[in-house]
């Protein structure tokens, strides 16, 4: 499941899948071999952010949608975007150096469009791809990767918003619920750390290592450095804006 951001970052919805079901497996050992050991041991897992904004659901055309999502077409692909993208790839550099291969520009374009149809039906599972799809996959190898992942997005009717990061939350999961339970409710990503800091009993050689990291590294390119409580942007509600909504009472039960 390690490379389940590349898969967000290329809007692959089937490599997605094949991430989550990955990661399900990795934490399903974590889990047994805490139930096996005698040490105890807490596992935290989450994120730093959301890739790609993915939705189950996708407007094709400008009439109104069907409610539809279309998940075998993910179970259909053996393949990522990125290495079918790869293997595209080895296959116009191999052609480059081909002697034998069309020189004339339509028999060269039709060989590749015979090629990327083989390619799209064994990788992607993709018997019907269009015209217009291959066409691009001609004139635009460079993007091979994102048409590769829309042509499987399109037809599962799977949604993006976004090639990069999104402001979408993401789960907090642990082993087990009272050790970690000043970890319900709404987080920071920065307080993950700090939790486990104060868990393992590690804030004073964690303040020691920060302390020469501060020291010895050169930060200057990131411009000033603010002082702890001091905001670089002038702004000051920070506290104030989350509010204390973000995190459950103690002593209430809740």
């Amino acid at each position: 499941g390690s490379r389940i951001d590349h898969a967000g970052h290329a809007n692959d919805p089937a490599a997605q899948v094949h991430e989550v079901l990955a990661y399900d497996e990795t934490i399903a050992a974590v889990l047994d071999f805490i139930e096996r050991t005698e040490t105890p041991t807490l596992m935290v897992s989450t994120s730093d952010h959301e890739t790609g904004g993915l939705a189950t659901a996708r407007q094709l055309h400008p009439t109104y949608p069907d409610y539809l999502w279309y998940p075998s077409v993910l179970a259909n692909a053996s393949h990522s975007s990125a290495w079918t993208a790869h293997q595209y790839h080895l296959y116009l550099d191999a052609l480059s150096h081909n002697t034998s291969a069309p020189t004339e520009e339509i028999a060269l374009k039709n060989e590749k469009l015979a090629y990327l149809t083989t390619l799209a039906s064994s990788n992607l599972g993709i018997h019907d791809a269009s015209s217009d799809e291959l066409s691009t996959l001609v004139s635009a190898p460079a993007i091979a990767a994102y048409s590769f992942a829309d042509m499987v997005s399109r037809r599962a009717q799977t949604g993006w918003s976004t090639h990069g990061h999104s402001g979408a939350d993401v789960n907090i999961f642990a082993s087990n619920r009272e050790w970690a339970k000043d970890l319900a409710g709404n987080h920071e990503n920065t307080e993950i750390g700090e939790f486990l800091r104060r868990y393992l009993g590690a804030e004073e050689e964690v303040e020691k290592v920060t302390a020469e990291l501060r020291e010895k590294m050169d930060v200057s390119h990131l411009g000033e450095i603010p002082k702890e409580g001091e905001r670089l942007d002038g702004q000051d509600h920070l506290d104030h804006y989350h509010g204390d909504h973000r995190k459950r009472c103690t002593g209430c039960g809740a």
